[in-house]
């Protein structure tokens, strides 16, 4: 499964100070990339059961005449983090101070489990 997050920086600035070599600086400090990103996330799983299977078909034993099948399935958490930066340098009169926020995001899968997924049953 692929998923997709950002990071971000903002920047405010007094003085006279290139953006970009600012920007550079507090990146490679924070080490932090900025941008947009897409995270592959693997996923392995356990076979179905032998409990869940009847004549090569899945059902579940809780509810043998229900007619459904099972998934695996997983909790995905994503977490958003906040971080204030500062950076100062220069001599006067072309001192600098700069300040901001960085945002990352990450993203994880927790352990799943197989759910019962009930299908509707034609009636006669």
């Amino acid at each position: 499964k692929t998923y997709n997050y950002s990071n971000s920086i903002t920047i405010s600035t007094t003085g006279t100070v290139d953006s970009g070599w600012l920007l550079g600086e507090v990146k490679s400090r924070a080490n932090v990339d900025v941008g947009n990103f897409t995270q592959l996330l693997k996923f392995n799983f356990p076979p179905l059961l032998e409990e869940y299977k009847r004549d090569g078909k899945q059902y579940n034993p809780s509810f043998p005449n229900q007619s459904g099948y099972w998934k695996f399935v997983w909790t995905v958490n994503k977490a958003t983090t906040s971080q204030n930066w500062t950076a100062s340098g220069g001599v006067a009169p072309n001192a600098f101070t700069g300040s901001g926020t960085i945002t990352k995001e990450t993203v994880s899968a927790s352990a799943g489990a197989w759910v019962w997924v009930k299908t509707h049953d034609q009636g006669g």
